[in-house]
């Protein structure tokens, strides 16, 4: 008997000891590495990828970092949160956009290395900026997900763009809540600021200029080729355009993409209330974005803002010095996304020119196409609204209207209706890819969760659902948002490398 109790003991401490061995590596268990080996993940994501540009000792603060941001991440993925944030990695976080998987198999070390290979490549960016090319290949690239793969067709835990984007928000909410010393870091890596201050460098700097020394980030060397269809007088990559595995249609689009596409289209298809709510986001201003703007369209509804009381709970002044700071911010989004849909051949053949849904199938190459449905969708509705105006622009970081309330036009190209007609149909044609509202409001996001860390689930549902609009107006295929959003994510680390953006942001942060 008491050989039998002996026996009994020893397996029931056996078990235990498996139970709280088990425990210490999650409840999502194989879906993530244990606490002990991120360590080695962050090993082996800087030796493959980052170590032939910049040398990081494991004893210093640098290194220390990083790995707080990767332990982070990984937490996420396995529900939780090491700094208190609330969670990210979960699919409501991002509505209607990740609902549409084509297969289960997860790569969990893949899906690991994609995030702290992004969130390397951030911070190092922010360091380090005249090396930011190389940094966001080496993070994009990091989990084997390059410019050859698809852009989508992942299970969520799968998924290397929910990947990043987490991983964006991580780097960003980290600044707030461990606020790293990144003088000691960049003097650490030999690292460098631009001279200039955000406003300065963003009001120099040519959307083309992808040099070391420049600004924005060489897309072109990472960020996965878009599919077809493409204009056919515009040059694009050529050879350089991958044979994606899934199935092309006639049009060169993926299977995928148009299943998407229509599905999204069908499900919030006009008069819905939510379609017609993704009319009102084609205007990106900051009081569209921070206010409560009351305009109303064709008697059916009024909308707040995007980032607003009735979305995070957070009331933000569209006149104040935050709404200012995140103008920049946007601003400096919205062109990141320019190297892939530049129109200066002497940059290079990388010219795009992919067509928007609506001039890719039946009048493929038809530009300024009367037949576009599209035109009632999107031109009816900002050539005119309830406030007397026909649509607006921004000119020097100033929106101005093409209408004034008094009916005279303003911009010197459109004197009447059908030469706004003509412009928007030309908005309608090419340069679908990637959507420059999605990569705007990625990068505007960012910052915000650097304002309000604890809210940054709230944020990122709110970015999500903004930039979804795109799909629903017919006006971007998802794919476009979808990378929109991830060359969104690349400025931000640029942008706290210019002189005064920790300046900015603490002006910004009295008014909370």
């Amino acid at each position: 008997m008491k050989v039998v109790k002996k026996g009994r003991i020893i397996l029931i401490l056996i078990l235990f000891f498996v139970f709280v061995s088990c425990d210490k590596q999650g409840s999502d268990g194989p879906d993530g590495p244990p606490e002990t080996e991120v360590s080695l993940l962050l090993d082996a994501v800087l030796k493959d990828g980052f170590s032939q540009s910049i040398q990081i000792k494991r004893s210093s603060d640098t290194y220390a970092y990083l790995l707080a941001l990767s332990e982070e991440a990984v937490a996420q993925v396995r529900g939780r949160s090491n700094v208190g944030l609330p969670l990210l990695y979960k699919e409501k976080n991002f509505p209607t956009v990740y609902d549409y998987y084509t297969g289960n198999k997860t790569d969990s070390v893949a899906l690991f290395k994609t995030m702290i290979g992004w969130l390397s490549a951030m911070q190092l960016s922010e360091l380090c900026p005249s090396k930011r090319n190389q940094f966001y290949r080496a993070g994009y690239e990091a989990g084997g997900f390059t410019m050859y793969k698809p852009i989508y067709g992942y299970p969520f835990k799968g998924d290397p763009n929910v990947a990043r984007l987490v991983a964006s928000a991580v780097y960003a909410a980290l600044h707030s809540i461990l606020k790293p010393n990144t003088d000691v870091m960049r003097a650490e890596v030999g690292g460098s600021k631009y001279a200039g201050t955000l406003a300065e460098v963003l009001n120099q700097e040519s959307r083309t200029h992808v040099t070391n020394d420049g600004f924005y980030v060489d897309l072109r060397m990472f960020l996965a080729s878009a599919p077809g269809p493409y204009a056919p007088d515009h040059q694009y990559r050529d050879d350089n355009n991958p044979t994606f595995p899934d199935e092309k249609l006639p049009n060169g689009c993926l299977k995928v993409d148009m299943d998407i596409y229509n599905h999204i289209v069908e499900k919030y298809n006009l008069p819905d209330k939510r379609a017609v709510q993704a009319i009102a986001d084609e205007e990106g201003g900051i009081r569209h974005i921070f206010g409560t703007d009351k305009r109303n369209i064709g008697g059916m509804y009024d909308f707040n803002a995007v980032f607003g009381q009735s979305t995070i709970g957070t009331t933000i002044n569209p006149e104040g010095k935050m709404a200012s700071f995140f103008l920049l911010i946007r601003d400096a989004g919205s062109s990141a996304r320019g190297i892939l849909q530049h129109t200066d051949y002497s940059v290079g053949p990388y010219e795009y020119g992919r067509l928007r849904p609506g001039c890719s199938e039946s009048f493929e190459g038809v530009r300024k196409s009367y037949t576009d449905d599209r035109l009632n969708v999107l031109s009816n509705f900002v050539i005119e609204d309830n406030d007397g105006h026909k649509e607006t622009y921004e000119a020097d970081g100033v929106e101005k209207y093409y209408c004034d309330e008094n009916g005279n036009w303003t911009s010197p190209e459109i004197k009447s209706e059908a030469d706004f007609e003509s412009w928007a149909k030309d908005q309608l044609y090419a340069n679908s890819y990637p959507s420059g509202h999605s990569s705007a409001i990625w990068s505007v996001a960012m910052s915000l969760i650097e304002l309000y860390p604890l809210k940054a689930d709230l944020i990122m549902r709110a970015a999500n659902d903004f930039a979804l609009s795109r799909t629903i107006s017919r006006y971007h295929w998802n794919s476009d948002v979808i990378q929109g959003k991830i060359a969104g994510s690349t400025i931000n680390p640029v942008c706290h490398a210019t002189s005064d953006y920790n300046q900015l942001l603490e002006a910004a942060a009295t008014e909370r």
